[in-house]
């Protein structure tokens, strides 16, 4: 994954989580959203959420996927549901 492809991801993102419900946002540190905001300066990325849509029916970069997944996984699962997830994701590679 290149640079610029992080940098639109996470401009993508911060777009996403505008609209996340405040008991998820508050779950995600300052620190991780701070880094976020900083990558996403650097983005040369037009970014258009269709807010009619569900989060999986939305057109995201594989950046994007990727950094909602690790918000999610760090700040937002349960144990039970990391479990799932790390299985996933084992046996995806």
């Amino acid at each position: 994954m290149e640079e610029m492809d992080i940098y639109n991801g996470a401009k993508e993102v911060l777009a996403l989580l505008e609209y996340f419900a405040p008991n998820i946002l508050d779950s995600i540190p300052e620190k991780f959203n701070f880094t976020l905001k900083y990558l996403a300066s650097k983005a040369n990325v037009y970014v258009k959420i269709d807010y009619n849509k569900k989060l999986n029916e939305q057109k995201m970069s594989e950046a994007a996927k990727v950094l909602i997944s690790l918000i999610y996984y760090s700040y937002i699962a349960t144990d039970e549901e990391k479990n799932r997830i790390k299985e996933n994701w084992e046996n995806n590679n």
